[in-house]
Order: structure tokens, then sequence, then C-alpha cells
């Protein structure tokens, strides 16, 4: 009852609305861990064309948009954090007539259906505000949303296994890093520095590069992951993921009886691998390299016969454990084009 008395019924439209569209075309099921779209594809099956028309949605685009005109039958929308411009069917929103050009911003959600965009959910609208473009052009996040739109996915894989090379140099051969928590911010900070290094051996590359993202908007010095790590007593972990990138993880490290963590309590580790397990906050291959390289060690996978019926079925657990972080893309964003 305290939603609805805090907002007004308009709010409450828009919240709601916005809401299903969510749960429709971008939650996963803890069952088998799939989207809406992939059930109904499964449901309607090879007879039908519309199978693979669904299996071909993107995932919802949400976000603020800049309205720039027309053009033909389609609205132009520029996501004002990537820059990226987005031709809407006309025939989603009636009300575009009463838009201005490169003043309008909308808070909107779009999705695509056999390669057009269509509105989806509900929008609010508001005057050009500098402040706010501004705040999205530096969030990385907001960018984030659209960065499997248009991502080459080639690039994108050769960036990750050359980072993956650079962290290995770094850390003695080992894809995972152990150490107390409020290290782990220098730690990264230190391989960052190395990692541009290798990849770009000049101080003026380096400036150059420097320049582009600015030129971007990304001036982002935020905490890693948002977490305020560094004032936290407890140990943690930093990992090279090779599907995503770096991961940092608190508070498991006794899940990993490995011999460059010095920080392994036997004694605590069946709850560490539980959280491991079990937790979305940790992903997928975190879980299996501790699977891979540590069961073997670990009293958890001993207990009642534990070790092969859990294996056995294991994806099918992570699926249902892991509904937000089973599938996962690279957090990278390639920006700027060279000069």
């Amino acid at each position: 009852m305290e939603l609805f008395e805090e907002h007004s019924e308009d709010d409450l439209f828009f919240l709601l609305s916005n809401n299903r569209e969510h749960l429709l075309y971008s939650l996963r099921t803890r069952l088998l861990n799939l989207r809406s779209t992939e059930w109904s594809a499964g449901i309607f099956g090879d007879r039908y064309a519309i199978k693979n028309d669904l299996l071909k949605m993107p995932p919802r685009v949400h976000g603020f948009f800049l309205y720039k005109g027309t053009k033909f039958s389609d609205i132009l929308l520029e996501h004002i954090a990537s820059g990226k411009i987005f031709k809407v069917t006309q025939k989603s929103i009636e009300e575009y007539k009463s838009f201005k050009a490169d003043d309008t911003i909308l808070f909107i959600g779009l999705v695509r259906w056999k390669n057009e965009w269509w509105f989806s959910g509900s929008y609010y609208s508001s005057a050009f505000n500098s402040d706010l473009i501004l705040d999205e052009k530096n969030s990385i996040e907001s960018r984030r949303v659209v960065n499997f739109l248009d991502q080459d996915e080639q690039a994108v894989t050769d960036f990750l296994k050359k980072q993956e090379s650079a962290f290995l140099q770094f850390n003695n051969g080992e894809p995972i890093a152990f150490m107390p928590a409020r290290e782990i911010e220098p730690f990264m900070q230190n391989f960052l520095d190395f990692f541009n290094k290798s990849i770009l051996p000049s101080k003026k590359e380096r400036e150059k590069a420097l320049k582009r993202a600015r030129e971007d908007g990304i001036l982002n010095h935020g905490r890693i992951s948002g977490q305020s790590i560094e004032e936290s007593t407890e140990t943690g972990l930093v990992f090279f993921n090779h599907e995503h990138g770096i991961e940092v993880a608190i508070g498991i490290n006794s899940a990993f009886p490995l011999k460059n963590n010095p920080y392994f309590n036997i004694d605590q580790s069946d709850q560490a691998v539980a959280a491991l397990l079990m937790s979305d906050e940790f992903s997928k291959g975190l879980a299996m390299y501790c699977i891979e390289h540590c069961r073997k060690d670990l009293p958890f996978f001993q207990k009642e016969n534990r070790d092969p019926e859990m294996l056995r079925d294991m994806d099918f657990l992570l699926r249902f454990w892991k509904r937000e972080s089973y599938h996962v893309s690279p957090e990278v964003s390639l920006i700027g084009k060279p000069t």
C-alpha cells in the first residue's frame, strides 16, 4: 500500500508499465535462465517462421534519448550516452508531432522487431537539460545499455585476450589473485597501468587515447562495480574471467584452496562455496573455476556423495541460482577511433 500512497496515478502507471515491459523483454526465468522470447520460440517450434524472429529479438533498450526529428516514416532518437541514432517507426508513437527537435528529451524503452524499432512501455518527456546530457555522456552504465547492438564482437574478443595475457604476466601466471579487500583498488590500478603500457608503449600514444576517450565523454573515475571496498576488513579476490573481463569478489576466499591463497580457511569453506555457487553476485565463470580447480580439496563436494550428483546437474543449478549473472557480456566498451 505504501507504493500507491507515495505516487500519483500517472507515476504508478509509468512504473507498472515499464516494470511489465522489463519482465516481458529482459528478465530471465530461474528455470533454464531463458527470456520470454526464448520460451515463446520454443512453444512455436520449428513449424512456424516466427520462431526465428523471436530468437533474434535483442533485450529492450531503456534510457534517455534526444528527439532529432523525422525521416520518411521514422522518428529519429539519439541515445544520449552513446550518440547512437535509433530509427523508431512512427506507428508506435502518435504524439511525436508535439516533440521539438534537439530540445525534447525522452526517457523511453525501445524494442526491435523484424529489424524495426518500436516504442515499448511508457515514456516521459522533458525540455533540454544540459546537466542531464553531460551526466549521461559520462555514464559508463548508460553506454553499456546499447553495447550489444553494434559492438565488434571480434574486436572485443581480441581485446579481452590481450588483457588476459597481460593479467597473467602481471599476476605470476595466475588468473586469480587474493588480497585484503582494501588492496584491491590499488591492485586494479597498477594492473591497468601495466596493461595500458603493454598495448600503448609510448607516452604520446597513451595521451592520444586519453584524448579520444575525453572527446567521447568518458571521464569515469568511479569505484569498481560501485562497491566501497577500500573500507572493508574482509579479504577478496580479483579474477580474470575470459567471458567478460576482470571480476572482483569479496568474502569467498575460503572457496579456493590454492597455493597462492593465504586466506583459505577450511572451517569457513562450506559457507564460502555455497555463497559462490548460489549467489547471483558471483559469476558462473568464477564458480566453474572453483569447481574445475578446487573441488577435490573442498569438503563441500565430498559430503554425502554430493560430488557426482551436483556436478551432473551443475549447469541446471547455476542457471537457476544465477538468474542475472549466468549469461554475461564483456565488460568492455570500445570507444573512439584511432587517428
